[in-house]
């Protein structure tokens, strides 16, 4: 029987879809792409965000609908991140990327919560 990566490489395209969540989510807000600064009904998201959770939701269904098998586990993993740096983290009184954060020009911001 021959070694078996399927997992491994479902893996990997969940942390590509990841980073490119982050990396999407910068250049949206750096780029003041549409809904970047307009508020949705949910105060703590812009409609930029919930663009970026829509094309995510969407690319990932279609993926599991037409058997993607690498698009499926991209989508989950951007849309997992998505939802820990706009929502989870948020939630917990934590910036956007932990240690750096997007203040509403857009630009990234290091974040002063560091002891001393």
């Amino acid at each position: 029987m021959g070694k078996k990566s399927g997992g491994t490489e479902n893996m990997f395209a969940a942390i590509a879809g990841g980073v490119g969540a982050v990396i999407g989510d910068f250049v949206w807000n750096s780029m003041r792409l549409p809904g970047y600064d307009q508020p949705s009904a949910l105060k703590f998201l812009s409609m930029g965000d919930v663009y970026q959770f829509s094309t995510a939701s969407a690319l990932n269904a279609f993926g599991y609908t037409k058997g993607c098998s690498r698009l499926a586990p991209l989508a989950s993993g951007a849309l997992f991140t998505q939802v820990l740096t706009k929502v989870i983290l948020p939630a917990f009184n934590l910036p956007r990327y932990l240690i750096f954060d997007i203040d509403k020009k857009g630009r990234l911001v290091p974040e002063g919560r560091f002891p001393g």
